[in-house]
């Protein structure tokens, strides 16, 4: 509902954006409803879970919001983990449908699940109706099924409810500089609790989510910043904010990001000092 109404004040605004493609916020609405409409004729309706076995993409995206739409959870299954940790987590969370795509199908794990390419399932996606599904949704429900490292044990899925996602959302609208900033990129796998910042709160502020190219290490941030001006948020740990300060040119940084916002681990003051003598508008 919260994304709607932004679809409704600014339907032509791109809402996301990757390697030179981009979804205005209609369109991430029509499509988004259209694999709703397909998930809700396989059985998904509240508290059901569906996989997303996706990489970095606009699909992976319309996918997370589809099945929100449906009445669904997701559950983020990170392609680069090993297969009988996918397999664990499929298994484990009973999670019905797994939309992935062509080029992922036969690294999937054989599953009791049904198994929907967003590539390759295109055409028959595509002729379902592009209004949105007349689901209700509750505060209790499910919103998605994140899982731990499971490096004390087997992984646990953790789940997440509306009213606790909702609640983070609007408090981010109002404790961060989003609306100063053009957007947020994500270069973190929605595997990882800290994407939600990015990958949601650009969106219910009216701006566009900035998908990075799957990469390792810092290297693909660093591009994004040095191409990218204003944006309103960038997610990152202390780790790789020293890693940009290390590999960005004092000169380079300043204005990029209205805000860092710096979670995951311990903070240091000198992770903080490029930033503030040459970034002083962050």
């Amino acid at each position: 509902e919260l994304l709607e109404a932004q679809v409704a004040l600014r339907p032509d605004d791109p809402a996301v954006v990757f390697e030179g493609d981009s979804l205005s916020y209609r369109e991430l609405s029509e499509h988004s409803n259209q694999l709703a409409h397909h998930l809700v004729g396989l059985g998904i309706k509240t508290d059901k879970l569906v996989g997303i076995y996706l990489e970095r993409s606009i699909e992976m995206l319309v996918s997370v919001v589809a099945v929100l739409k449906a009445g669904g959870a997701y559950v983020p299954l990170d392609p680069t983990y090993p297969a009988d940790r996918i397999e664990y987590m499929i298994r484990d969370s009973k999670a019905s449908v797994v939309l992935t795509q062509d080029a992922l199908i036969e690294a999937l794990p054989d599953v009791d699940a049904t198994i929907v390419a967003v590539d390759g399932d295109a055409k028959e996606i595509s002729n379902q109706p592009t209004a949105q599904p007349d689901i209700s949704c509750s505060p209790e429900q499910l919103a998605y099924v994140i899982y731990t490292s499971g490096s004390t044990g087997k992984p646990k899925g953790a789940m997440l409810l509306h009213r606790g996602l909702v609640n983070y959302l609007t408090w981010c609208q109002q404790a961060y500089p989003l609306a100063a900033g053009d957007g947020a990129p994500v270069h973190s796998s929605i595997s990882f609790d800290l994407t939600i910042t990015g990958l949601f709160a650009p969106l219910l502020a009216g701006k566009f989510v900035h998908l990075l190219p799957e990469d390792i290490g810092v290297e693909v941030l660093r591009q994004a910043l040095q191409q990218n001006e204003n944006y309103g948020l960038v997610k990152i740990t202390p780790a790789h904010l020293e890693l940009l300060s290390q590999q960005l040119a004092p000169d380079e940084v300043n204005g990029r990001t209205h805000s860092f916002i710096i979670g995951g681990e311990n903070l240091l003051a000198e992770n903080l000092a490029f930033w503030q003598k040459h970034a002083p508008n962050t």
